[in-house]
């Protein structure tokens, strides 16, 4: 990136804060260093093609993304092999290769598996989101992950890793925020499936409500406008 620190940007504008925190760790200048957080389409969700997604009478976990390995998918099936008969997991794997999905994580247990299932892509994402009893983002690297938010507005209960890239700022975070190590995903995992109806009802209606108020694409697109305006200002100014 050596050569692109070179070209006179007046502003580099990061899609999250820690994308700016990034671009300044990585020599960048601080003062031309800026960021708009990435917000959400939320009526894309909205959208339903099939509402009963997931037809197996199970406890069906979540979990997307086609690079595995920073995604986390090998923490992810380590940490359910120990309670997936007891609470009848299956492991939802949308991907764009379910043969080397399977490979991956025969490699990561170091046998094969029997709670993963791969159903299709979907252009219908909030139906997964919906269908699901947990979402999972064990994730090692992310810029921004919408699936959090995108689940959040859905509902659907949820466990990330503690990354920088995946603090939110939402109230209760510690809650459904893992430290990184398969025992640990376990037990948060034993934890959320275990949540009280009336107490997930209440949890995921508050998380939702302050999603929509903080992250709606209508507050990306002002801010956005905002930052030309400035820009436009300053330049005329000089």
């Amino acid at each position: 990136m050596e050569w692109y620190k070179d070209i006179d940007h007046t502003k580099f504008v990061g899609c999250s804060l820690t994308v700016k925190q990034s671009l300044i760790e990585e020599g960048f200048e601080e003062k031309k260093c800026t960021h708009i957080t990435n917000c959400i389409d939320f009526s894309r969700l909205d959208l339903s093609q099939n509402p009963d997604a997931f037809k197996n009478g199970k406890k069906n976990l979540l979990l997307l993304g086609t690079d595995f390995h920073r995604k986390g998918l090998d923490i992810a099936v380590k940490a359910i092999e120990p309670i997936a008969k007891k609470y009848n997991i299956a492991l939802q794997i949308p991907c764009y290769n379910s043969e080397k999905a399977i490979k991956f994580i025969n490699q990561a247990l170091g046998h094969k598996c029997d709670f993963c299932e791969f159903p299709p892509l979907t252009n219908y994402i909030g139906d997964y989101y919906r269908a699901c009893d947990l979402f999972l983002a064990p994730s090692r690297a992310e810029g921004l992950c919408y699936a959090i938010l995108e689940a959040i507005y859905c509902k659907a209960l949820l466990l990330k890793s503690n990354i920088r890239e995946m603090n939110y700022n939402i109230s209760h975070e510690e809650i459904f925020t893992f430290d990184g190590t398969v025992e640990n995903l376990t037990h948060k995992i034993e934890h959320m499936l275990n949540m009280p109806m009336d107490e997930k009802e209440k949890f995921l209606d508050d998380l939702q409500k302050e999603i929509i108020c903080n992250n709606s694409v209508e507050i990306w697109g002002k801010q956005l406008v905002q930052l030309y305006q400035d820009l436009y200002h300053h330049g005329n100014a000089n």
